[in-house]
């Protein structure tokens, strides 16, 4: 090898080494505390406490398969853990019938069956036409009366 060639590595591998000792030896800094949002809760439907030790925010679209993937395992954590867990519903609506699907939900809501609703929608996704949301609406409906 050349002098150069030399010269070109010795300074590249100081070059190295100063990074590696500057990353090393530099200020341990500790992680940033905990953010705390406040999200309005207004029009919202929730399980759990009113009281929650921790609050969930699930942003869900009932036309969504990875929301039905995961709404399961949702209302799991809400059941299991209601005395100390607040699950929040907030709509997302980003496929075709979103919006539909939404404000069906928001509609069995003012009758007190948003979360009756909110289950048959996500069990039967992709099976019925939004034409028949009324259809479904009134058999929850009497599901809960009978229910009474």
């Amino acid at each position: 090898m050349s002098k150069k060639t030399l010269i070109f590595l010795a300074v590249i591998i100081l070059v190295i080494l100063g990074a590696v000792i500057a990353y090393f030896s530099g200020s341990k800094k500790e992680a940033a505390p905990a953010q705390i949002y406040q999200i309005p809760e207004r029009n919202d439907y929730f399980l759990g406490t009113s009281t929650p030790r921790l609050t969930i925010v699930e942003f869900s679209d009932f036309a969504c398969p990875y929301c039905r993937n995961s709404y399961t395992t949702v209302r799991e954590i809400g059941f299991k853990y209601k005395n100390s867990v607040k699950i929040i519903f907030k709509d997302f609506p980003l496929h075709a019938d979103s919006l539909d699907l939404a404000m069906a939900g928001r509609c069995a809501g003012e009758q007190g069956l948003f979360w009756p609703l909110h289950d048959k929608l996500f069990s039967l996704q992709g099976r019925f036409a939004t034409s028949s949301l009324p259809d479904l609406a009134i058999s929850i409906g009497e599901t809960a009366l009978q229910g009474k």
